[in-house]
Order: C-alpha cells, then structure tokens, then sequence
C-alpha cells in the first residue's frame, strides 16, 4: 500500500486535467491508460474518464495512448505500435529498439542498428535524421510541441527540427528545453569558456523561430527542485524569481517560499522553507498557507492535497474544503476520479460517489514520477525529471570512430607518448606540475582523444620506477605501458562495446597486427594479444573492448 500510494501522490502532484479546463498549454494529451482488472489477466486500456476500450490483450505493460497510437514491448523488447480501437491494429509491421509518441503527425522510431526515422500514423515513413553539418544527430525528444521537436548531436549541441524534418534552430546550445506556449528556454555559455552548464551559462527566452525575445536575469541562490525550465500559464519560475515571457519579474516571490511548481489555471503549488505546500496566485498572494504534506493536482477550480496519514482533501483556491477522503484520490477529468482504497482502484464522480461497481486490479500510474516538471499528465508518465525523454539512435560508425582514436598510434607509442620515454622528457609535452604531487606514483592519467561517434579516450600511463620524489621528477622511470581507455558515456546506441570492440580488431588487423595469444588473468581480467612487425610493441584488448594496453619490450 505505502509503495503505491508513493508513486500515486507523485502523479497528483505533476498532472493537470487534459480535458477539463482551457489551457495554453502546448503538450499533447493522454486519452487512455493500461489496466487490469484481475491480477491474473493481460493488460487492456481504460479511458481517464472510466470507459473501457479493450480489455485482457497484451502481457506486458503498453504505453498510454496518445493521440489514437500506443506502443506494446514484445517478447524480445522490441517495440510495436498500435492503433487505439476495440481491436487494437498495428500500424505497420516493423519492430523498434526505440521510439516515442505519435504527435503533430509523426512518431519517432529507431530499428536496430539504423538512426533515427520519423513515421506517420499509418507506418510510412515521413523522414529520417542522421547528422547535421556533418555531427551525428544522436537523439531526439520522444514528442512535438509547437511544431518543433528538440534534438541533440554527438557534442552535446541542442537545437530543433520542424515536423518536415528540417533544422529550424541551430544545435548551438548547451542547454535547451522543450517548447510551450510558444516559448522555449535556451542555455550557452560565453566565447571561451567551459563546455558544461554552470553559473556562468546565459540561458534565454526564444521564440519558435530561434529569435532572442529575453535574457533571463538571475542568479542561482539555492538548489532548484525544477529542473526543466518551461513557461506554464505565461510563467517561469527561475532560479528563485518568476518571470513572464517578457523576461520581466512578475512579482516579488516572498521570503518565506522555498520553490514554485509550474503555474495552472492562475495558481501554482509552492513549497515553503519547512518543506510543507501551499498554493499561490499569479500576483505573488499566497492563497492557501503552507500546511501540507504533499502536493496534488489543480484541475477547474479545484485543489488537491495530500496530508501527512495518507488522505486527501479536495478545496476551493481560497483553501475552503470541498470534499475529504480516506484514501488517496486523483482526478482525471472534471467529473471523473479514482481512488485506491483496499488495495483496488475505482473510479468516482465529482461528488465522490462510486459511478459502477467495478474494480480494477491496476490502473498504470508514473512510476518513478517527479513532482517539479509541468502540470501534465502526458509529463507525468514521461518518467523524466526535465520533460524530455530521449529517442536515440542505434546508428554508429565504429569504425570512424575507432580509427579517430586509433590513428594516434605510432610505431613506439601513443601521440607524444613514447614507450621508454624518460618521464623527465614527457613533461615537455604535459604540464604535470610540481613533482611532490605525483612523489612516489608508477601512473600518470592524461587527457586522450575526443573522437567521432561520442568516442573518447583516456591514457593511463605506467612507468618502470617511481615517477617523482618531494625533490624532482625521477630520470629512471620510463614509460613501460601505455593503457588506452575508452569512454562509452556518449554512445547510447545499443551493443556499444561489442561494436568498438569488432571495429578495434578490424583496424588492428588493417595495421599488420595478428592475434598471437590469451592471458587469462593479467591485472584481474582475461586479455587477447596482437603483435605486429612494423610496431615496436605487442597491443593487449581486454574481454570488453574498453581498454587497450601497449607494452614495452624488454
């Protein structure tokens, strides 16, 4: 009961109705979810006003339906996509490793091994993305808003597409949000400086077309629970200030407010330095004191919250109570709410009456749910702490990408890294600063290869005596191995490894060297052997691919 009832007050405190109030809001909407109605049937899909469409269909748990598609995981984990009808349809019969939703005409799919294909509703396909200016693009937002979908490149470089396919707003940003209501906020660091976010990034207001229209002014004072920074109902709330979408202060937000969660109807839940929730209105009036355990949902013009032995109450935005339960209720749409009451769900009306006598074993709920990204309940099951999940691409060029690393090699070594270098001459290539903070050490980690594909490295380099004492570098040590390391952090396509790996063989082959040996156990892990007469070492892979070994001969 108490796991459930987590994951239930997480989804009343991120989702909004999708069908009972006029709203700006520019995410699409969910018409349906998963259920069961006994613990031993297949899943069907039940409206969020309480209708059944099927029942009893799919083993495993499908997608919600967004827009008239849904996806089911088959055996393999493959994905398959559906049609919402009392005899669900596929839509064509390709199998995906990846995909999203079915939004503003297109849905984003990935077979195996292949980038990133946008089909219509009927299966066609509509476009594909691979690069950009010759960097791969490798993701994209699983959804469309405003007729722009937000991608990202094998650098880390945002920008957006259009529904045809084409780069409407450069990948230039370091930080980027999806858009809403029009707007979205973007994030670059000046010229010159660091390529991660941090205090000194400028973020801005743009508009669909990529235009400027605000800077955003503020200075981080504290840690943010909101951690995707999206205009909702014309405001943000920006590292501790709200902002309309002219850039401008909507109001002075009052000391004792801790965090305001996005706006809804002309209200939004706060948070207070106690850690309790409140509700305030666009003007800076708090409206409803801070009191409450939990936040839940704003839908019409009523307010859910959730107390500290697990009820709900139901007020009004002056806070005057409407309704009490026992158990924790979640409005789906004006009229329609469940409750999880006995360990079952049902479903009641406005007044809290039970609508029928069913039951229902399982209504899918967000499970891992965040409460600080936008009121929406397609958000809500988006399963994501920025209101972005990430469609990637399967497509690597592993052999572009080990050759970028690779070429670095030379007959006697890596780059400027020569096996039986002195260590005395290796400082003339890398500022490794004062000897008394290496006194003592036989390793060195220097900076590798930035490579293509999301490829890095990494060198770790061993040496035959200590590298330093407090008084001076050692002239005796020498460089007696070389340790490539490679860096996967960037590559999410799948079987990443297994491809470098095949890919490293490949080229070490093209190179003259030949496998000539297994170790079993060096250095804690098994490792195959390659040599070559026209390199002055033999080359060591471990089992996964992820780090070569160049050895010194004796």
């Amino acid at each position: 009961m108490k796991k459930q009832f987590y994951q239930l007050f997480l989804l009343g405190a991120i989702i909004t109705a999708t069908t009972a109030c006029k709203t700006k809001s520019s995410f699409p909407e969910i018409s349906h979810i998963p259920f069961k109605e006994f613990s031993s049937d297949h899943f069907g899909m039940i409206g969020i006003d309480g209708t059944i469409l099927f029942e009893n269909e799919f083993k495993r748990r499908p997608s919600v339906v967004v827009n008239g598609v849904f996806v089911a995981i088959n055996g393999d984990g493959n994905k398959e996509y559906f049609t919402a009808e009392k005899i669900p349809q596929p839509i064509n019969d390709r199998l995906y490793v990846d995909g999203g939703y079915y939004t503003e005409g297109v849905i984003p799919v990935v077979e195996a091994g292949q980038g990133i294909t946008f089909i219509k509703k009927n299966g066609d396909v509509a476009f594909t993305l691979k690069e950009y200016n010759g960097e791969s693009i490798v993701a994209v937002n699983a959804y469309f808003t405003d007729g722009r979908c937000l991608f990202k490149t094998e650098n880390n470089k945002y920008g957006y597409i259009d529904t045809k396919g084409k780069v409407v707003i450069k990948p230039t940003y370091l930080y980027a949000a999806p858009f809403n209501e029009g707007v979205a906020v973007v994030g670059d660091n000046p010229e010159n400086s660091t390529n991660e976010i941090s205090e000194a990034t400028d973020f801005k207001i743009i508009n669909t077309e990529g235009k400027t229209i605000a800077k955003l002014k503020a200075e981080k004072t504290k840690d943010e629970y909101i951690k995707s920074y999206m205009f909702s109902d014309g405001l943000l709330f920006f590292r501790g200030k709200v902002f309309d979408k002219k850039g401008e202060l909507a109001f002075r937000v009052p000391a004792k407010v801790d965090q305001i969660f996005p706006y809804y109807n002309g209200h939004a839940f706060f948070l207070d330095e106690n850690g309790k929730y409140g509700l305030i209105d666009k003007k800076g009036e708090i409206t409803i004191r801070a009191k409450y355990k939990f936040p839940g949902r704003i839908i019409g013009d009523r307010v859910f919250f959730y107390t500290d032995n697990d009820k709900t109450e139901c007020v009004n935005f002056s806070g005057e109570r409407i309704l009490d339960f026992d158990s924790p209720v979640f409005p789906m749409t004006k009229s329609r709410s469940f409750i999880y009451e006995n360990e079952e769900y049902y479903f009641i009306d406005k007044s809290g009456n039970s609508i029928d006598q069913s039951s229902y074993y399982d209504l899918s709920i967000p499970e891992n749910s965040e409460f600080y990204i936008p009121h929406n309940l397609f958000l809500a099951f988006l399963d994501s702490w920025d209101a972005i999940l990430w469609v990637n691409s399967d497509y690597l060029d592993a052999d572009a990408a080990v050759t970028s690393i690779l070429e670095a090699l030379s007959k006697d070594g890596v780059g400027s890294i020569k096996l039986g270098m002195p260590v005395t001459e290796l400082t003339q290539y890398y500022d490794m600063g004062d000897c008394s903070k290496h006194a003592n050490e036989y390793t060195l980690n220097y900076k590798g290869i930035t490579g293509s594909g999301g490829l890095q490295s990494n060198y770790r380099v061993e040496f035959t005596h200590p590298v330093a004492y407090y008084f001076g570098y050692n002239r005796e040590a020498k460089v007696h191995h070389i340790y490539i390391d490679l860096d996967y952090n960037n590559i999410t396509v799948s079987n990443a490894q297994e491809r470098i790996r095949t890919a490293t063989i490949s080229y070490l082959n093209d190179k003259g060297f030949s496998f000539v040996g297994h170790i079993d156990n060096w250095n804690d892990e098994p490792w195959d052997v390659y040599q070559s007469d026209l390199y002055n070492y033999p080359i060591a892979i471990n089992t996964d691919g992820s780090t070569l070994c160049l050895e010194a001969y004796d």
